[in-house]
């Protein structure tokens, strides 16, 4: 059975001049959830392949931005995502700019848990 979870990750900086933003996708440490999700065991092979950067996990609508970079960093896992040049995705841009949001959250599904 695929049980697909989420990890909230923190935006570390904001690049206007891009519409671009610089996160942590995943630190490493313990979750909300009480699970912990090594950096080193994450494959984003798949994902390179069409890293698109979702609103709420929606993956029936179009994506907001795309990741334009995702790499191990100690224990974290850390990204880049530029936002797309749309009126939705824009709307989240400024709120991310304006400080009314300040996490995402990635989605994956375990291969292995114990």
């Amino acid at each position: 059975m695929e049980m697909r979870r989420e990890v909230q990750a923190i935006v570390k900086a904001l690049s206007p001049e891009n519409r671009s933003m610089d996160i942590i996708a995943n630190s490493g440490q313990l979750d909300r959830q009480g699970e912990v999700v090594p950096a080193e065991a994450v494959d984003h092979t798949t994902f390179e392949k069409n890293p698109v950067f979702l609103w709420a996990h929606d993956y029936t609508a179009p994506p907001i931005g795309k990741v334009t970079r995702i790499a191990s960093e100690g224990a974290a896992l850390t990204a880049s995502v530029q936002f797309a040049e749309t009126a939705f995705a824009s709307d989240i841009w400024e709120l991310y700019k304006g400080g009314f949001l300040s996490a995402v959250s990635i989605g994956f599904v375990g291969r292995a848990y114990e």
